[in-house]
């Protein structure tokens, strides 16, 4: 837990605080808190939640235009944030965006994340992506949850995204992606490729049906039988398919077997 104080600089209200360096607003009828602002920071850290005075108040919301045009290295969004506001981070500019992992976020409003950044993955939970969420963004990777339900008209407009990665099995329908790049790759769950390339809106982009790192076998897991069947395909006894180049240095040989167990034991792999 973070501790702050009141603070009374000339602009902010009189709820505002400061706590390491982010400026909150809180609701004390049922202690929940508001980032709102910040400083100059290398890494935006929004915890779960701030203590104040002894009081304690969970980080549910992020304000419209909080961190709009800021710079920064990596940003972390706590658990309990539920809302990202209104051009919360639009025009803002990041390595990479994280979300906790029992992330409670469920929406994001309008023009929230039109952002520069290497890499987001929005939590699972996910329902609302709000119109032009995605305006104007750069992103080499972001993934989208099968718990988003509605995407508002024009959230992707005018992106570049390098690689988006979706998890419905059934194509979601919309004009959300007004804008998309035409050189964008649509990652879609294994055995839903002829699903999105017949439909008239997703069968117009580049389609790859994922795969979990290291899964050689398509079995849905990673574990030895992925060896055995990673050597066969090296000595040619089984077909060469894509999780088969572990390392991704386009060549499957033996460095990608050293790869493969070196997953296996540290139990780090994910989906591709």
């Amino acid at each position: 837990m973070d501790e702050g104080a009141i603070v009374g600089d000339e602009g902010l209200k009189a709820d505002d605080v400061l706590v390491n360096g982010i400026y909150y607003t809180l609701s004390p009828a049922d202690k929940t808190a508001s980032a709102t602002s910040c400083g100059v920071l290398e890494n935006l850290v929004i915890p779960d939640e701030i203590t104040v005075e002894g009081i304690t108040y969970a980080v549910t919301s992020i304000a419209d235009y909080a961190f709009s045009n800021l710079q920064f290295s990596t940003v972390s969004i706590g658990k309990n944030v539920e809302y990202i506001g209104e051009s919360a981070f639009y025009g803002a500019k990041f390595t990479k965006m994280t979300f906790a992992e029992d992330s409670k976020l469920v929406k994001l409003d309008n023009y929230s994340m039109g952002v520069t950044a290497g890499e987001i993955a929005l939590p699972y939970g996910l329902e609302y992506i709000g119109f032009g969420s995605f305006v104007y963004v750069e992103l080499n990777r972001l993934r989208i949850p099968v718990t988003v339900t509605e995407i508002d008209f024009e959230a992707f407009m005018h992106c570049d995204i390098k690689d988006l990665y979706v998890k419905w099995t059934v194509p979601i329908d919309g004009d959300f992606a007004y804008g998309f790049n035409d050189d964008i790759t649509v990652h879609v769950p294994r055995g839903t490729y002829w699903v999105y390339k017949n439909h008239p809106f997703w069968g117009q982009y580049k389609i790859v049906e994922s795969y979990l790192r290291g899964d050689v076998n398509y079995d849905g897991k990673v574990d030895v039988s992925d060896v055995t069947c990673l050597v066969g395909i090296i000595l040619g006894s089984n077909p060469v398919v894509p999780p088969a180049d572990v390392n991704e240095d386009e060549d499957v040989d033996v460095s990608d077997v050293t790869e493969l167990v070196s997953i296996i034991l540290n139990g780090s792999w994910e989906e591709e």
